[in-house]
């Protein structure tokens, strides 16, 4: 994998998180702009536990359903369920970096669904340059927490 590559993918499984216990979530009946803003906390939360050192295998049990599905460009193959994803999250953290999202386009929400897409900006550790992405996040509601079910990364600048 080339090393831009690492360091999208590790950004790139940086889905959801709010509290080590657990996601949770507006109730089913707030806006499109209330789960936005939701869903862009829990990234910017995920971030902060990476770089804490969280465990790979408990960033992805707490951010992904067990059935998710990861791909994107550099990886040979798609990382699928939880076992993968915590192989890729483990593989590359040390190559993210503090790395920012933003958001420059509305949530696409339909009830238990959702799918946001997002500019990465990562500033690797070893003084590399920083590096952008755009990544397609599709998040599922199950009972009151949302998690990711399938998430697509490219490299490049969303604007």
């Amino acid at each position: 994998m080339k090393s831009w590559s690492i360091a999208i993918t590790s950004m790139v499984l940086s889905g959801c998180l709010l509290s080590i216990g657990g996601c949770t979530s507006p109730d089913a009946g707030d806006s499109p702009a209330a789960v936005d803003a939701l869903l862009v906390q829990r990234l910017e939360k995920f971030s902060e536990m990476e770089e804490k050192g969280t465990p790979a295998e408990e960033l992805a049990r707490l951010n992904y359903w067990p059935e998710a599905l990861l791909t994107g460009e550099g990886v040979d193959k798609a990382a699928r369920g939880l076992d993968e994803v915590a192989a890729i999250l483990k593989a590359t953290g040390s190559e993210l970096g503090k790395c920012r999202h933003a958001s420059y386009d509305p949530i696409v929400f339909a009830g238990r669904m959702a799918s946001q897409v997002f500019e990465g900006t990562c500033e690797p550790p070893d003084g590399k340059p920083e590096q952008k992405f755009r990544v397609l996040y599709v998040w599922e509601k199950r009972g009151e927490e949302w998690k990711i079910i399938r998430e697509m990364f490219v490299s490049g600048a969303l604007r």
